[in-house]
């Protein structure tokens, strides 16, 4: 269950959709973490345009 939580949490992310918090278990870490994927992606965007 964990695992398809975290694919779908980072599909909406590769979307540029911010991820809402509302399962249980998730912590400031999940949300940095999110963060940092986010920023890596419009890094990768700005790159290839």
């Amino acid at each position: 269950m964990k695992d398809t939580l975290e694919i779908w949490r980072l599909k909406q992310l590769l979307a540029g959709r911010k991820v809402e918090y509302f399962f249980l278990g998730a912590t400031s870490e999940d949300r940095e973490k999110d963060t940092q994927i986010m920023v890596k992606i419009k890094e990768l965007e700005n790159e290839n345009n």
